[in-house]
């Protein structure tokens, strides 16, 4: 069959791959592109004059219509090429990709729906009309352009309409997003893969003036490169013993991190510290300080004490306490039967914000991600017109936004 060139005059159109040239099918005229129909109710209120306009914010469907033809095929073959061209639309299944060379710039989401009918005029050419049950939007093939954004970076739409975002998330947090004046959090969390326990150690040491360590060990097995260590306050206590005959009366504490707290428990007093992150592969050291004021028997007291985590990567978590004040000892526990849960971050998670659906690309194969991702009741938009702003916490080593750009 004859395959048609395209120049000044004769253009093509593409849906989901099928080329018209393929068939010596081409379009003669620019296509036909109304604007859609927006959903506005008109609702009659009694006592007021005229109607009120009720927007829904959405538009209608359209039916987009091309003017086509057959070049240069004899009438044997011009029965042929239209029904292989008729068959290879109808093959098509739900929306799928239109474009053509009079908008290359744009495209649309269509279903073709409509039959096919041909007359052939002369030996030479059949004229007829392809249509399409098209989504109201444009597409602007300048939002397919995917963006690596970073911490503080900002993505600016051009067009009037706010358009809704797929946000690719390597790593896990929570993703700020500013937008019209409009702040809204996207929050990543890590797929659960079991539970870590640290066995339980208690040292008790009575001599003032020292220093104590205690050795961790931590089963690692089921964590991979990446997954955090959480150390929660209720795993992590100091305890001051006064010797016996002595009254705690109060105890408060200021911490360096303002996450400690300081109680009274019996003839001890005690100060749980906040929670401490840590890295499998990463090998950390980190800190609490802070000041304890007590009084015992009357006399009010100061303590300064510090407490230094150290994490060598892999297998142990080493602790380390300053020194009690003469005549009280000092003891650490760190460790609990249960609550280390451990996370694991599967790939890259895919966030569509005009759905709400999310899922997961692990080891090749795609799996639902909604259960690991929370977003806002109202789902992102990128504003029209206006720029959107990011805030990427460090744990998420990469966020890529395709925006979606479109118009009417």
């Amino acid at each position: 069959m004859a395959v048609i060139k395209t120049g000044a005059i004769f253009k093509s159109l593409t849906f989901d791959g099928i080329d018209s040239r393929t068939y010596g099918v081409y379009i003669t005229g620019e296509a036909v592109f109304n604007a859609p129909t927006r959903r506005v109710n008109m609702i009659q209120i009694p006592g007021r004059n005229g109607l009120f306009a009720q927007d829904e914010g959405s538009f209608d469907n359209l039916t987009v219509t091309y003017p086509a033809g057959l070049f240069g095929v004899t009438e044997a073959d011009f029965a042929s090429a239209i029904a292989s061209f008729r068959n290879a639309l109808c093959s098509r299944i739900g929306y799928k990709r239109l474009t053509d060379e009079y908008n290359a710039n744009e495209y649309r989401m269509a279903v073709y729906k409509e039959g096919l009918e041909v007359t052939p005029a002369t030996l030479k050419a059949g004229e007829f009309t392809i249509s399409f049950e098209c989504k109201p939007q444009r597409w602007l093939t300048s939002g397919e352009t995917k963006t690596t954004i970073t911490n503080g970076g900002t993505l600016t739409n051009p067009t009037l309409f706010a358009s809704s975002p797929l946000i690719e998330v390597v790593g896990y947090g929570t993703i700020g997003m500013t937008s019209g004046g409009v702040t809204q959090s996207i929050d990543v969390k890590h797929m659960n893969t079991g539970d870590l326990t640290l066995g339980s150690s208690l040292t008790d040491i009575y001599r003032p003036s020292e220093a104590i360590s205690s050795v961790q060990a931590i089963d690692t097995s089921m964590l991979n490169t990446g997954n955090a260590i959480n150390v929660a306050s209720a795993l992590m206590t100091y305890s001051l013993t006064p010797n016996i005959g002595t009254t705690v009366e109060a105890v408060s504490i200021t911490s360096s991190t303002g996450n400690a707290n300081a109680y009274i428990s019996g003839r001890s007093f005690n100060f749980d510290f906040g929670e401490l992150n840590f890295v499998k592969g990463t090998s950390a050291t980190k800190t609490h300080s802070a000041t304890l004021n007590y009084k015992v028997n009357g006399s009010s007291l100061t303590k300064s004490v510090t407490i230094t985590l150290t994490f060598n990567g892999t297998s142990s978590l080493t602790v380390t306490a300053t020194t009690a004040p003469t005549n009280m000892g000092f003891r650490v526990a760190l460790g609990a039967p249960t609550g280390y849960s451990t996370k694991q971050n599967q790939g890259t998670t895919y966030i569509d914000c005009e759905n709400g659906l999310c899922w997961q690309d692990v080891s090749g194969n795609l799996a639902s991600a909604n259960a690991y991702v929370d977003l806002p009741a109202e789902l992102p938009r990128l504003a029209a017109n206006a720029s959107t702003g990011f805030t990427i916490p460090n744990t998420i080593t990469s966020l890529k936004v395709t925006p979606r750009w479109w118009q009417i």
